[in-house]
């Protein structure tokens, strides 16, 4: 009786399956299960990729299987992320960037996991994101010490320089 089922379930009840696609596409911002969706449909391989290729949606590897978005969500995931990206530096810029797990904890809503990565690929191939390591950063951002950082960073340079190799006593 949730309204999300209910709206699922008024989308499988369209007359072909390219329309209930679409409308479960529309409705749901991580995607759905492309072969779940195939098999409520009853669908064989040919129609199911007949069906596929007449809706506009972007398909993602999750969990050994496929996953299908729509392509404005698609397009609200890419534009999500950097944006997040973006608040952290702006509140931490001396990170380097979050981690993929801090990053999806950051938005709201929170994005699934096989979007996310999904997501971080094509934005670090368009090269709107970079990953350091497993830190991902917008690909303009650097990090900086504070002035206080900086300060204490001198002060400490200066005692260590002169012993060169060996520690100080």
């Amino acid at each position: 009786a949730r309204p999300a089922r209910l709206q699922q379930l008024a989308a499988l009840a369209l007359p072909t399956p390219a329309q209930a696609l679409a409308a479960l596409l529309e409705g749901e911002p991580a995607g759905i299960d492309l072969a779940r969706f195939d098999q409520a449909c009853n669908l064989t391989a040919a129609e199911a990729a007949a069906v596929h290729a007449a809706v506009p949606l972007v398909q993602i590897a999750a969990d050994g299987g496929a996953r299908a978005l729509s392509s404005s969500h698609w397009q609200a995931w890419c534009e999500a992320i950097p944006a997040a990206l973006a608040g952290w530096h702006a509140d931490d810029p001396a990170s380097v960037g979050p981690s993929s797990a801090d990053l999806a904890a950051r938005m709201n809503p929170r994005p699934p996991t096989a979007v996310l990565h999904a997501a971080l690929t094509a934005l670090v191939h368009d090269r709107t994101v970079a990953r350091d390591g497993l830190r991902v950063r917008l690909q303009t951002h650097r990090a900086v010490l504070s002035e206080a950082d900086a300060a204490l960073l001198a002060r400490v340079t200066t005692l260590l320089e002169p012993a060169g190799l060996r520690p100080p006593i």
